[in-house]
């Protein structure tokens, strides 16, 4: 069974290093969806059922988004934020019935950050640095239940945000050094 959880979460892992090639949205929530499901049957096959459980919310989550994204313009914001509430309760009700140690509830924590930053329209900093804190809190869980290819799966998040932001930095640098005015004060 481990061996069989580890392929599941190496094949995450592949998910999610193509997920991060992707420019459009939809092919991006195409691979989420997918290593959702990947990661969730890493978690079955460890019977880790806190990991399991918040993992298939996730997907339902993701799959969820995907409509209300490719829809965005004909769905109603009450809508979308009914959507938003079921999805915070499901992970709630999730945690409660399959906690083992109260380390549990600050996953769910992680969790609840994670979708409703799902929901932040045009607030991608705000999605990458829950996303990091979520990953980091999912680190700890899968150390505590020997998930060790799901360690590298969170790591990989964690570093493609960090190149995100040296990128910008450097290339707000860069920017700067071409403007003689902005070099000037910098």
């Amino acid at each position: 069974m481990f061996i069989l959880s580890q392929t599941f979460a190496f094949i995450t892992l592949i998910c999610v290093l193509v997920m991060f090639q992707h420019k459009s949205k939809s092919g991006f929530l195409l691979w989420v969806i997918l290593a959702n499901i990947a990661l969730t049957l890493s978690y079955v096959f460890l019977t880790d059922w806190v990991g399991t459980g918040l993992m298939t919310v996730a997907t339902l989550r993701a799959v969820s988004f995907f409509f209300l994204e490719k829809n965005r313009a004909k769905t109603p914001n009450w809508l979308a934020v009914l959507v938003l509430l079921v999805f915070l309760i499901a992970h709630t009700i999730t945690t409660a019935l399959t906690w083992e140690i109260w380390f549990d509830w600050l996953l769910l924590v992680g969790a609840l950050c994670q979708t409703c930053s799902s929901w932040a329209k045009g607030r991608m900093n705000l999605v990458r640095i829950l996303n990091v804190a979520y990953s980091s809190l999912l680190i700890a869980h899968n150390i505590r239940v020997g998930n060790w290819m799901a360690i590298a799966v969170e790591a990989a998040v964690i570093t493609s945000v960090i190149i995100y932001y040296v990128r910008r930095w450097y290339e707000s640098r860069r920017g700067q050094a071409d403007n003689p005015i902005l070099a000037e004060h910098s």
